[in-house]
């Protein structure tokens, strides 16, 4: 439950702070949740590299495709994105898509969906980019309303087009 509190902590703005505490719990325990859960702070504190290291071990370690692999490779497909990994965000954006777990419109689709539009405009093809993060923000804004954080940071990433 630490771990949980910690991520909560992260995702509300302060990212930073709980790497160490999760560092520990992680030196502690060793198990693949404890990996997730800093993979995640990690990321948010703008440490895309080593996020996509732990998601990648937290994903080879696990012996059957499943909903909560899917998960993790959506993260993944995230931290490659910010790490600079283009064609590993689009291959891990790629197979979450293509693997139809969720109905459209599900959060986990959509954050996929996101991904691979901000791939796109890293590789130049702002029109296209722009019309993928509209149809995220939109989706997002059904699923999860339009105050949502994902709602909002879907809505920052189109405003920066």
């Amino acid at each position: 439950m630490a771990a949980i509190g910690l991520v909560v902590r992260a995702q509300r703005g302060d990212p930073a702070a709980v790497v160490a505490p999760l560092r520990e719990l992680l030196a502690r325990h060793g198990t693949a949740g404890f990996r997730e859960a800093l993979a995640t702070a990690l990321l948010l504190a703008g440490e895309a590299e080593e996020a996509a290291d732990l998601l990648g071990s937290v994903l080879a370690a696990r012996s059957k495709p499943s909903r909560g692999s899917l998960l993790i490779r959506g993260s993944l497909a995230r931290a490659h994105l910010e790490a600079g990994h283009l064609d590993a965000a689009e291959r891990e954006a790629g197979v979450v898509l293509a693997t139809g777990a969720w109905p459209a419109g599900h959060p986990a689709l959509l954050a996929a969906q996101a991904t691979l539009a901000r791939v796109v405009a890293r590789r130049g093809h702002r029109e296209e980019a722009i019309r993928g993060l509209e149809a995220v923000v939109a989706g997002f804004g059904a699923a999860l309303g339009p105050g949502h954080t994902r709602t909002r940071e879907a809505a920052a990433w189109l405003g920066e087009m």
